[in-house]
């Protein structure tokens, strides 16, 4: 990580820029008129990811785009992009919901489970022909050969996990798409997605910036972009 590196940027500072203000704007309308017709496992989010990811699209003005999500959860994020922005062509993957990791990765209520089979059946129906669920893990390796513009990573945190689905991202996306990974802690030796862009930063030339997701301190959002960032690209805006 060379041009951006240990640039975070804040919460209130991000808000501040037009764009992902009036992207935030268009994420949140979209994420109550989800909630009002989902079941959802949590309240409403708060987290700046889905209006990045709505600011990243429309920054580009794509007429057709790809979106990858790793880690879908109860479907709530991935059905509010993908009406917020129905031309971004949207695969979101998760594990198996009779896989017994899926309980622990997510501390699942007692009716939770429940939820997430109903939605991710709602996201697979005709109410959302532009997003696709797919039951796997992305070390398995089978997902359609494309390539995306952006990718979501809020899957497994822990051990190898964030660098197998940041090495398999990687792979299916071009230079200068953006692949943004939540909960790092860039200040913490141990964590995980920080060894994972470490090691893999001798394969690949990568640049990042660190986001604060909410008001509050917690753990950032890791922006990852492959390949070097010119004076326009969006991220570098950003960052300046």
């Amino acid at each position: 990580m060379k041009e951006l590196k240990n640039i975070t940027i804040g919460y209130n500072e991000l808000m501040s820029t037009k764009s992902i203000h009036n992207s935030n704007i268009i994420y949140q309308d979209a994420l109550k008129r989800i909630h009002n017709e989902t079941k959802p496992l949590s309240a409403m989010h708060t987290s700046i990811h889905g209006s990045l990811i709505v600011w990243w699209l429309s920054k580009y003005k794509m007429k057709r785009s790809n979106l990858l999500e790793i880690g879908t959860f109860c479907g709530t994020n991935v059905m509010a992009i993908g009406y917020a922005m129905p031309n971004t062509s949207i695969i979101t993957i998760d594990l198996k919901s009779n896989d017994a990791r899926l309980k622990d990765f997510y501390a699942l209520p007692a009716h939770g489970l429940e939820t997430i089979i109903k939605n991710r059946a709602k996201i697979n129906s005709d109410c959302y022909p532009n997003i696709s669920f797919l039951e796997m893990s992305s070390t398995m390796r089978s997902l359609p050969q494309q390539l995306f513009e952006i990718v979501w990573i809020d899957g497994d945190h822990t051990s190898f996990g964030p660098y197998n689905d940041l090495h398999y991202s990687l792979k299916v996306t071009d230079k200068n798409s953006l692949i943004m990974m939540d909960d790092v802690s860039p200040n913490d030796p141990n964590d995980a997605t920080i060894a994972a862009l470490r090691y893999l930063e001798s394969d690949y030339e990568l640049n990042c910036v660190f986001i604060q997701k909410r008001r509050h301190k917690e753990k950032l959002i890791a922006a990852i972009v492959k390949g070097s960032i010119d004076k326009v690209h969006p991220l570098k805006e950003l960052a300046n």
